[in-house]
């Protein structure tokens, strides 16, 4: 003898975990509040710097991910994230610290500030680190929120 079961609401049930509408949404909230979150760290953390560093940073939201960048050239976004080290050359420096120092309204001219530099280097501000670090400590909780919102949608489905 053959026990037939018959499940109900299977097609239901298919349809739903299927729908991109289910995660789309929450995982955009996601998405921009960790860009959200980033972004501002970063700002936060190269504060002090000039306000053109801290205009360069910027966030984008794609469909599945998020990044956080400083639109600076990248010679510049690195120095000002891992500092420089002592003995750099004369050459790259004054340059840069030349247009810094008229950004800034710094009172030495662009070689002393270089020679300074090259001396004793830099210590780096560390601000893309800084957003991502928080976006890794606060991860937990924003994929629980996430996890809520999921759970929401599905009881109106």
């Amino acid at each position: 003898m053959k026990t037939e079961i018959k499940v109900e609401g299977l097609e239901e049930l298919q349809r739903r975990f299927t729908d991109p509408a289910l995660l789309h949404d929450p995982l955009q909230a996601l998405l921009k509040e960790a860009e959200t979150m980033g972004r501002r760290q970063a700002e936060s953390a190269i504060d002090g710097g000039t306000g053109i560093a801290v205009r360069s940073i910027g966030g984008e939201v794609m469909e599945t991910s998020a990044r956080i960048y400083s639109a600076m050239p990248r010679a510049r976004a690195v120095s000002i994230e891992k500092g420089r080290p002592p003995g750099e050359s004369m050459s790259s420096l004054v340059p840069q610290l030349t247009r810094w120092g008229k950004s800034v309204g710094h009172p030495l001219p662009g070689r002393e500030i270089a020679q300074e530099v090259q001396a004793t280097g830099t210590r780096g501000k560390r601000f893309l680190r800084a957003a991502k670090d928080m976006i890794k400590q606060n991860m937990p909780g924003m994929v629980a929120k996430m996890a809520r919102n999921i759970e929401a949608k599905w009881g109106r489905g």
